[in-house]
């Protein structure tokens, strides 16, 4: 009987602590669910092959989130001459990053290029890099991203994108090979990882809202990023 007893209340206790122990965690889930999440990019751009183009320039950059509906637009970071139109004088550079442009468009609800009348915003806003360019973001935990870098080298042009083409026509602000974009997927999770791949070109003569698969032509353009990572972290003070 005694046995029973003490049985009995054992079993009372244990539900309690089971109980007690789904509740206290059922807040703690939902909190965690909530957390965001830092995306860190980090790109490095190859000195040599920049080096060996007319001024040894470096060259102009813009990351970006897109969510996989293809509702939401993020602008991670863009390099300030495009972010700002700061070209110096009365020089203008549509083809600079034309498809992070459209984006930025679309993100903004403006028209046409950044200009001193209507700049990205500092926030975004990065300088150009020499070898190394990181930038991040925050995300709603568990969130799912296409995200996107545009690198533009200028004064690189090769024999498919001369300085003049065959049909007459004139490279006038000095593009050479056209802004490559670079893409891949990633979910806002701490310790999740990815790399990019290279996606298509915008064209050389004039700016484009979309990207050219045909990559045949592209030569030391696609070597002017060495390595592009994303990680996930969790934000500091919240791990």
């Amino acid at each position: 009987m005694k046995t029973a007893r003490l049985a009995s209340i054992f079993c009372i206790l244990f539900a309690v602590f089971v109980f007690a122990g789904i509740v206290g965690c059922l807040p703690l889930s939902r909190s965690a669910a909530k957390e965001p999440v830092v995306l860190r990019f980090s790109i490095t751009v190859d000195e040599s092959v920049c080096d060996a183009v007319k001024g040894q320039r470096r060259p102009q950059v813009a990351v970006w989130l897109e969510d996989t509906a293809g509702e939401e637009i993020r602008t991670v970071c863009v390099t300030g001459k495009t972010a700002k139109g700061n070209w110096g004088g009365e020089t203008t550079r549509p083809v600079s990053l034309p498809y992070w442009v459209s984006r930025w468009n679309r993100e903004t609800g403006t028209q046409g290029d950044p200009s001193p009348k209507q700049p990205a915003l500092d926030a975004v806003t990065c300088a150009t890099p020499q070898a190394e360019l990181e930038c991040r973001i925050t995300a709603p935990r568990g969130t799912r991203w296409q995200y996107f870098v545009e690198v533009n080298q200028s004064f690189d042009n090769n024999e498919h994108f001369p300085q003049v083409d065959s049909e007459g026509r004139k490279d006038l602000h000095s593009n050479g090979q056209p802004s490559i974009v670079y893409t891949g997927r990633i979910t806002a999770i701490p310790g999740r990882t990815g790399s990019a791949e290279l996606l298509g070109r915008t064209e050389q003569f004039e700016p484009t809202t979309t990207l050219n698969k045909d990559l045949s032509g592209i030569t030391s353009a696609a070597g002017v990023l060495k390595d592009i990572t994303v990680s996930c972290e969790a934000q500091p003070g919240l791990e």
